[in-house]
């Protein structure tokens, strides 16, 4: 697997790039199982947030955002992939900040 920073590169040119119907499926499965090694990192930062913070409520939209993206089908057509691709490129970057990121 690449690194995170590789990964949120290679998608958030996807739409640019255009790469092939089989590139975009690798790399949407790459993506979502980088968010989902993330995540669990990310869910104990925001357990150590006081509730109701500021920093509680950034971590609830990072995570709340990127369930929600992992949730979304992989796409068939090759622009909506693209687009798919690029919002979880968006979402593993945040959430790769955010688990990374000191408390």
């Amino acid at each position: 697997m690449s690194d995170p920073q590789t990964l949120i590169d290679e998608a958030l040119s996807a739409c640019r790039d255009r790469p092939s119907p089989e590139e975009l499926a690798e790399l949407d499965e790459q993506l979502r199982a980088s968010i989902a090694e993330l995540m669990p990192a990310a869910q104990r930062r925001f357990e150590e947030q006081e509730t109701y913070s500021a920093d509680w409520y950034a971590g609830n939209r990072i995570l709340l955002d990127a369930g929600g993206a992992l949730a979304e089908p992989t796409q068939d057509a090759p622009l909506a992939a693209a687009l798919g691709v690029a919002e979880l490129g968006r979402r593993l970057r945040e959430l790769d900040h955010y688990a990374r990121e000191e408390s």
